[in-house]
């Protein structure tokens, strides 16, 4: 089964009004006991362990679950704490714990005025807490895919401008100036230009 995270959530949030058998039924299917295996992806979405989706999860009775991530958390521990908390609940401690022994130490040796005894006791704790993980975080790069991807290609092809986009361009470009229209506004509306006028035109109607 395949299912979204927004799918997920608004499947087991029974409406008023709605039969209690109907959240009974989803709860069953979906979370008791729910799946012998759930594999997460884009697993930073769990980054909050109060959210609905985390909480969702969370009530999946299943001790086979995979996180797949490409977005990188260790610049914030609590994040990367909520998300390994479900791969392996309790592993790391309560989220206090983890706070005090691993999170704090870490930030205060990492600031740029640290004494070399906070310096050396987040080098500790951190290799602590590498270790601990070792056995269920697996990291891989892009090496990994290199042999069964076929080589790629990158084509630039440089494309003028049609006279009615030309006209629009240099047109705008004297508006802003006059007008002092924002600079990512004005990128965004000049991009547009480049592609279709007609894009320009529908993005205009738009805010009308």
């Amino acid at each position: 089964c395949v299912i979204g995270y927004e799918t997920l959530v608004a499947l087991l949030r029974v409406k008023k009004g709605a039969p209690r058998a109907e959240g009974h039924s989803f709860k069953t299917f979906l979370q008791r006991p729910g799946p012998d295996l759930v594999i997460c992806d884009e697993g930073h979405r769990l980054r909050n362990l109060n959210s609905q989706t985390t909480q969702a999860l969370v009530d999946i009775r299943t001790r086979r679950r995979v996180v797949l991530s490409g977005t990188p958390l260790q610049n914030n521990l609590g994040e990367y704490f909520a998300m390994l908390s479900w791969v392996r609940p309790s592993t790391l401690g309560t989220k206090a714990d983890f706070k005090r022994h691993f999170e704090t130490p870490v930030i205060e040796g990492l600031t740029a005025d640290a004494p070399e005894a906070k310096v050396r006791q987040m080098r500790e704790r951190m290799a602590v807490l590498y270790d601990m993980m070792a056995p269920f975080v697996h990291r891989r790069g892009p090496q990994l895919l290199e042999a069964a991807l076929p080589p790629k290609h990158e084509t630039v092809i440089c494309v003028k401008l049609q006279p009615q986009q030309a006209a629009m361009y240099q047109a705008f470009l004297g508006h802003r100036e006059q007008a002092g229209a924002r600079l990512l506004a004005s990128y965004q509306a000049l991009q547009q230009i480049a592609n279709h006028p007609a894009a320009f035109f529908k993005s205009q109607r738009a805010r009308q």
